[in-house]
């Protein structure tokens, strides 16, 4: 039985990450997207990981104003749209929240975004990871493991990309917790480069 079908064999890890082809060509991005859905018989799924992606084939998407933060719908209040899962992935669930009405649960894994920094941060600017976690029967200690993370893509003057990796805000609790516990992680833009989003 085959329930889905990922568009990902474009490039690895199901969501053309560092894929060769149609990098810069969005028209072919759509094309094969088109030619995959046309494919796949009604009531199936074809899944592309990365909601950036999505945005960008399907949606005239604008960039939310820096300085109210640059992630999207942090609070799960509009669902799962903007958010992709990673390795075990997420539950929405409307029984606890922050504020709002809702979360996101974790069992193993985690959810994701790609973030956009637009516009740029430039370097010597400080970025701040933040957020609020509420652990249940999580261990203690294990740094990266349980936090919130981000691999971070830089540019340099001529266009060229290297990576600031696993950037991470630790939540510390472990146990049995009742209450929201706040982490947040702070970087600089190194010297020459400029960040230009985060995932």
């Amino acid at each position: 039985v085959i329930s889905l079908v990922q568009a990902g064999f474009v490039g690895p890890w199901g969501e053309w990450h560092s894929s060769t082809h149609f990098s810069d060509d969005l028209e072919g991005r759509k094309e094969v997207t088109r030619a995959v859905l046309d494919a796949v018989p009604g009531g199936k799924v074809v899944q592309i990981r990365t909601p950036k992606h999505k945005k960008e084939l399907f949606t005239e998407y604008e960039y939310p104003d820096p300085t109210e933060g640059y992630l999207t719908d942090g609070g799960f209040e509009n669902g799962a749209s903007e958010w992709g899962g990673y390795d075990g992935g997420f539950v929405l669930d409307t029984s606890q929240a922050k504020s709002g009405t809702s979360s996101a649960k974790v069992t193993s894994g985690g959810a994701r975004q790609y973030v956009s920094l637009n516009p740029p941060v430039e370097a010597g600017n400080i970025v701040r990871l933040s957020g609020y976690s509420k652990g249940v029967d999580t261990p203690s200690n294990v740094g990266g493991d349980y936090s919130i993370y981000a691999d971070v893509t830089l540019e340099d003057g001529a266009g060229q990309a290297s990576y600031l990796w696993g950037q991470t805000a630790n939540f510390l609790v472990g146990g049995t917790s009742s209450d929201w516990e706040y982490a947040e992680h702070d970087f600089v833009v190194p010297d020459g480069k400029k960040a230009v989003g985060m995932t």
